[in-house]
C-alpha cells in the first residue's frame, strides 16, 4: 500500500509540475532588416563554398569574414568539381599541384544590405623531388631518418629544398563565379 501511495504522489507531483507552469516563453525580438540580410548573405556564401567543396577555415562574424583551407585544384578528368573557372585552370591542376583559398568579406551598404566580395588566393606547391642520380645519393636516401626524408628537409646538390607554397595572385574569373552563385542564391543580379 505504501508503495502504491508514494506512486501516486510521484505521478500527481509529475503532472502537476509539468503543467502547473504558466509563465511565458522569453522569445527573441525579431531581427533588424540588417542582422536578416546578413544572416542570410552568411548561409548563401556558406552553402555556395560547400557546393564548391571548400572546407571552411574560419567563421568570424565580428570581422565579417569567412575564410577556407587550401583546397587542391580541380584536375581535367574530375567533372563534378566546380573549382576550375577556365579549362586552363584545370589542366595547370593536372599539371602541378596548384592551391586555392576563398576569402569572403561582407561589407555595408545601402538600404541595410551587404555586399559580397570574393577573393580567391592561388597558390603552387613547391616540394622539391628527390632525384637519385648516383648510388651514393640512394644509400643516403635510405639511410637517413624519416624525419630528413620529408621532401622540404631533403639536401640535394647543395641546396635546402622547401615545402612552402608559391603565391601566384588571385583567380578573378573562379571569385567572380563564386560571388555570382552568391548573388543568385540571394535572388540579386550579380554586380
Amino acid at each position: 500500500m505504501n508503495n502504491c501511495w508514494f506512486c501516486a504522489v510521484l505521478v500527481a507531483s509529475f503532472v502537476l509540475g509539468c503543467t502547473g507552469r504558466g509563465g511565458s516563453v522569453i522569445s527573441t525580438p525579431p531581427a533588424s532588416p540588417a542582422q536578416a540580410n546578413f544572416d542570410a548573405a552568411w548561409e548563401a556564401s556558406l552553402d555556395v563554398l560547400g557546393d564548391y567543396q571548400f572546407r571552411v577555415d574560419r567563421l568570424d562574424r565580428r570581422e565579417m569574414l569567412i575564410t577556407t583551407f587550401p583546397m587542391t585544384g580541380k584536375s581535367w578528368f574530375e567533372l563534378a568539381r566546380k573549382d576550375a573557372a577556365t579549362f586552363r585552370d584545370a589542366l595547370e591542376s593536372s599539371l602541378q599541384t596548384i592551391y586555392r583559398t576563398v576569402e569572403v568579406r561582407f561589407v555595408p551598404a545601402e538600404a541595410d544590405t551587404y555586399q559580397v566580395k570574393v577573393r580567391v588566393a592561388v597558390s603552387r606547391a613547391n616540394r622539391p623531388t628527390i632525384q637519385i642520380t648516383n648510388t651514393s645519393e640512394a644509400y643516403k636516401l635510405f639511410s637517413m631518418s624519416p624525419e630528413t626524408r620529408e621532401p622540404g628537409s631533403y639536401t640535394q646538390a647543395g641546396r635546402q629544398g622547401s615545402a612552402r607554397p608559391i603565391p601566384l595572385g588571385c583567380d578573378e574569373r573562379l571569385a567572380m563565379k563564386i560571388k555570382a552563385d552568391i548573388d543568385k542564391r540571394l535572388g540579386r543580379n550579380a554586380n
